[in-house]
């Protein structure tokens, strides 16, 4: 008789489609911006090699073992900013397994470990995020696991349906100051990727005071920003002006320092395609962040409120189709 009581106290199927959708999107979010990264990291790497072989003042073999010395720097506080990132998108992902655990239709005890299990990975991550960053990114809590297969599977579904509840209104909060921290990250990257033009154009034009410590100088401007130290040497007899030109198609001045060659040009348009292309998947990227905080509240309010899914599924499709725009952009920085 209990449990015929029990008969619909968990979740529909219809519900847990929606979730199992909405983790697997999640996780498909988190792929994507990374690749901001790894795109400005190239184009950062190509534009200091064309810069440092195109400097007029340059000074031999060891004003390019200065000059390299200053990107080495400067890369290593983008791949520290970069772990960020990448911590914040790996929290994110195992959130999206959580779910599409606890969503399954054929809930058991050892899903129920496994998402015991992936509660705690969850937890764990946010506390080492929190220490490292010294951020305020909210915990999940815990779910009391207990053994499920000995009550009889309406008793499953009712503790499934419980579990997934829990998690899902504790993951709001979370996912609201992951997505924050992510966008955030993504802005200063952006900023830092859409500069490479300018400073590719830079190195095109050549100027009596563009020397070695003029770029080393812009250099440590970069890591400060990153939150490096950006202390380096710089050559005595270089020259100090930091005269810049404003748009690098009115330069007037060519010295001979830089070969025009086909490979030039093609370099400098895959460079200035790829910067574009990153500025607009980071801007992606936030776009779909705010479908995803939204889809979450809709499921959050569908599952703890019994509200209709109507508004759940449109988030989610909303989400599903500005993951993929994302992933296309992705998608091509990777080739």
């Amino acid at each position: 008789m209990s449990a015929l009581l029990c008969l619909g106290c968990g979740l529909s199927n219809s519900q847990l489609s929606a979730v199992q959708l909405f983790g697997q999107q999640t996780k498909s979010f988190a792929a994507a911006p990374a690749t901001v990264v790894t795109a400005y990291d190239d184009v950062y790497v190509t534009r200091e090699a064309f810069e440092t072989s195109t400097l007029a003042h340059v000074g031999g073999p060891g004003g390019i073992w200065r000059m390299t010395a200053g990107a080495v720097d400067t890369q290593a506080a983008m791949a520290a900013q970069a772990k960020e990132l990448t911590d914040a998108l790996q929290i994110i992902s195992r959130y999206g397994d959580l779910l599409t655990t606890l969503s399954s239709s054929q809930f058991t005890d050892s899903d129920d470990k496994a998402a015991a299990a992936l509660g705690k990975s969850v937890n764990d991550a946010i506390a080492a995020f929190n220490s490292a960053y010294k951020t305020k990114v909210s915990s999940i809590g815990g779910w009391v696991a207990g053994g499920v297969e000995l009550v009889g599977d309406l008793y499953i579904r009712e503790k499934q349906s419980e579990e997934l509840k829990y998690y899902v209104s504790k993951g709001d909060p979370m996912l609201a100051d992951l997505s924050t921290a992510v966008n955030s990250l993504l802005d200063d990257l952006k900023k830092n990727i859409t500069s490479e033009e300018s400073a590719i154009g830079f190195a095109l034009c050549s100027y009596e005071g563009r020397s070695v410590a003029l770029v080393a100088a812009r250099n440590a401007e970069l890591v400060q920003k990153l939150g490096g130290s950006g202390e380096r040497a710089r050559p005595a007899s270089a020259p100090q002006s930091t005269e810049t030109p404003s748009d690098p198609s009115k330069c007037q001045r060519y010295d001979g320092g830089l070969l025009l060659a086909p490979e030039t040009s093609e370099m400098v348009i895959e460079a200035r395609i790829r910067i574009r292309t990153a500025a607009q998947l980071a801007d992606s990227v936030k776009q779909a962040s705010v479908s995803l905080r939204n889809a979450h509240r809709a499921l959050d309010q569908s599952l703890e409120r019994s509200e209709s899914l109507a508004d759940a599924i449109a988030q989610i499709q909303q989400l599903r189709e500005e993951v993929e725009k994302a992933n296309q952009l992705r998608k091509s920085l990777d080739k």
